[in-house]
Parts: structure tokens; sequence; C-alpha cells
């Protein structure tokens, strides 16, 4: 049996833009609008539309104002910190970036491949078939950096040792 060292945890905090912060309050008020449009017909006997405003929070927070399938980004702080927090990495360690949204995936490798070399970065997610999404890990662990990942598809079954950072 390997003795490993201990699991090392930092938080970073980031606030919202004032972009975001209209956007938050925006969807408060439609979601305050909803309940009161829909009252008198049972419509939060289900817990749905409570869960659908809590989607649409995350996604401000993440810098992206999602309406009726239409993303539009929003100015957010959240990028500028990930690139920080990536600049006091050493330079030769594999680092995991998890996203719950592809919305941010598409973001964020944007970003890496203006500051780093595109062959450093890889993507898995659900928008990915089942080959490409292992031809992506296989190229990651080979010679990639970064591995940009939804929780959802990269949470599961795949093995991630080979980065120290995420």
């Amino acid at each position: 049996c390997v003795e490993l060292p201990g699991k090392g945890y930092t938080s970073h905090y980031c606030s919202l833009t004032d972009e975001q912060w209209e956007y938050y309050e925006r969807a408060k008020e439609e979601f305050a609008t909803e309940v009161l449009e829909n009252e008198d017909y049972g419509y939060f006997e289900s817990s749905i539309p409570i869960f659908r405003l809590f989607s649409r929070l995350q996604a401000i927070c993440c810098g992206f104002w999602n309406s009726n399938g239409e993303v539009s980004p929003i100015d957010n702080n959240r990028i500028p910190l990930l690139m920080d927090i990536i600049d006091q990495i050493r330079s030769d360690e594999k680092i995991v970036i998890w996203s719950k949204y592809r919305f941010a995936i598409t973001d964020i490798i944007n970003h890496l491949t203006n500051s780093h070399d595109r062959h450093e970065v890889c993507q898995y997610h659900g928008g990915l078939n089942e080959k490409k999404r292992h031809q992506e890990l296989q190229r990651w662990r080979k010679s990639g950096r970064f591995l940009v990942a939804t929780q959802a598809a990269g949470g599961h079954g795949i093995d991630l040792t080979d980065a120290a950072t995420v």
C-alpha cells in the first residue's frame, strides 16, 4: 500500500459583477411573477419551478443568461480568477477543471487556448460522442495539461489520477 499525502483544499471567492447582479435580480423577479400568475393552478406542487430558478441563478453566477434556449454571455469575474489560479500552478502539472454547463466549458476553453498551447486543452462532456470523449481523455493523459469537463459526463467511471490539481 502506498502512503499518499493528504488532500489540500483551497477556496477562492469572486463577487458578481454589476451586470450579473442585474440578471440575478431579473431572474428572481421573473420567478416571483410566475408564482403570482400560477398560484391558483397548483403550479408549485412540484419542485421543478424552484429547481429551474436555482439553475438560472447558477448560470448567471457562471457568466451566462439563458432565456428561451438562447445563451448570452454576461461579464463575470470567474474566468480571470481561474486564469490567476492556473498561473500559480507549476506548468508541468495536469489540471482538471469541472464545470456544470457546457457553455461555460466553451468559455473556459477559449480563454485557455488564448494563453496556452491549444494542444494542451482537452474537453470531456456529453456533447461529445463516446469515441470522441475517449480520444480526448487519452490525449489529455498523453500530452494534455487541462481537462475541462462537465461533472455529469466526467464524474462517473473515469480515472483522473494523472491530475494533482482539480
